[in-house]
């Protein structure tokens, strides 16, 4: 009788200990271990190695992969012409749905390769509700880690950090201070403008050279999410002021049924049957406008009540699938207002927006996105001073006591992107040779990759992972 498997996803520290413990108690288990992100990576690479299991290795980039990556798009549009008052919800929906489909297709590739007969996840390792679906659909047994509580020490660090963090960028760049503090008085907003852009700090200071330069040729009003350190930290550093969104709730959401009802669902992949995906996609839908329905509506109501107060005649956004930018664009949609999206990143293979045009980078993107179904007509040629940007940026961090820095970018959702940690893993393996360079690497925001500099050591290199400050 062969032995059966057992497959264990850890993403810290603590989870790796926990699996490397699970293994050595149950030995007539076969155990593979798949870290999925640095920190239980970097503990397995320096404990056990030979326990390391890549889940690349397994999974290869093809297009059953893809058509997990692709569809979530056309099945969230379906149940957007279902329950059409849920448009705000698109993009939440669709990535939700790409981390569904993606891990469910992962799982469903291990277990045909493994006798396996128990999943064991850390809370963030891979998407529960995709893993517990899987577990019912092919009778397997379904665990999660626990996890400890963490320990106060490292929640009283947790917490100063937050606060240490910008008293030392202060101290290095002390000419941002005024400028920052000034920033929290009250600034004159007009109450009618022509242009009309709702952004982020980080967006609306990669493009803060074209809102100056069309600052000067019409009336501005800018309207930002809530800002947080760094957002003021970006729009203060280029003099840019904008109004938040109130994060409480000034208009009475109305109500909406979190629970779903999906008679039926078209393209339905190969690799889970359409019950299945009904299920899955009920719950994720049930549990994000339960978390989020009054938040977004009332994001809704502000965008209509500006859009009515300013009346401009273009809305400019940088991300309009968002439920933010969203709210903006179908408020002046609705008014027969001109919207217009600034791309603020290269396109991936799911690329799509709701705003009447998009300024994209150049002649050669603008092929592309035609070869991918966009409209030609919807697709308007800019420059790209994000780029003018990023090259300030590195060259603003460059240290006199290293002769060459090398500058990666790197993007992503974070935890869940399990590639990224080896594709560092792979990276700083061939970079050994270059230990006399020192490299920068930028992340998202929305990244946690801060042990990327601790597994770049391990590697005897010098990286440093920098602020996000532009």
């Amino acid at each position: 009788m062969s032995q059966l498997t057992t497959l264990i996803f850890a993403s810290s520290k603590a989870d790796s200990i926990w699996a490397l413990n699970y293994s050595h108690s149950h030995r007539q288990e076969k155990v593979k271990l798949f870290p999925t992100d640095v920190p239980a990576l970097l503990h397995l690479l320096r404990t056990h190695p030979k326990v390391i299991n890549r889940l690349d290795t397994f999974i290869k980039p093809s297009q059953k992969l893809r058509l997990a990556v692709t569809l979530p798009l056309k099945i969230t549009q379906q149940i957007i012409s279902i329950h059409p008052h849920l448009q705000l919800w698109v993009d939440v929906f669709r990535s939700q749905l790409v981390k569904a489909l993606s891990h469910y297709y992962i799982l469903h590739r291990l277990t045909t390769k493994t006798s396996c007969r128990k999943v064991i996840v850390s809370p963030v390792s891979l998407y529960l509700p995709a893993v517990r679906q899987f577990a019912r659909d092919y009778h397997l047994t379904f665990q999660v880690i626990p996890q400890t509580p963490t320990p106060f020490s490292s929640q009283l660090q947790h917490h100063l950090s937050l606060y240490l963090e910008p008293i030392r960028w202060f101290l290095a760049h002390p000419q941002e201070l005024s400028p920052f503090i000034l920033s929290f008085l009250p600034a004159p907003s007009p109450s009618r403008a022509e242009v009309l852009i709702f952004s982020n700090g980080l967006n609306l200071a990669s493009y803060h050279t074209t809102i100056k330069a069309l600052s000067k040729l019409v009336t501005i009003k800018i309207v930002t999410d809530k800002q947080n350190f760094k957002d003021r930290l970006y729009l203060a550093k280029y003099s840019i002021s904008g109004q938040q969104l109130s994060t409480r709730h000034l208009f009475k959401a109305p109500l909406i049924n979190s629970k779903i009802t999906l008679t039926h669902i078209k393209s339905t992949p190969w690799f889970i049957r359409q019950s299945s995906l009904r299920h899955l996609s009920q719950e994720i839908i049930s549990q994000t406008v339960k978390a989020s329905g009054a938040k977004i509506l009332a994001k809704k109501q502000q965008a209509q009540h500006l859009i009515a107060q300013v009346q401009p005649k273009l809305v400019i956004t940088t991300h309009d699938p968002g439920p933010s930018g969203l709210s903006f664009v179908t408020a002046a949609q609705t008014q027969k207002i001109t919207t217009l999206l600034l791309l603020h990143g290269s396109p991936s293979l799911v690329h799509f927006f709701y705003s009447d045009f998009q300024l994209i980078w150049g002649s050669i993107m603008k092929r592309w996105l035609i070869q991918i179904g966009l409209p030609p007509s919807k697709l308007k040629l800019g420059g790209h001073p994000i780029y003018v940007d990023y090259k300030r940026y590195f060259n603003h961090h460059q240290s006199k006591s290293w002769p060459i820095t090398i500058g990666i970018l790197t993007t992503g959702d974070g935890n869940y992107e399990w590639h990224q940690p080896l594709y560092f893993w792979d990276l700083f393996c061939h970079l050994r040779s270059l230990r006399h360079c020192r490299f920068l690497i930028r992340t998202h925001g929305m990244q946690h990759l801060r042990p990327v500099a601790q597994l770049a050591r391990h590697f005897e290199l010098k990286v440093s992972l920098t602020p996000h400050f532009i």
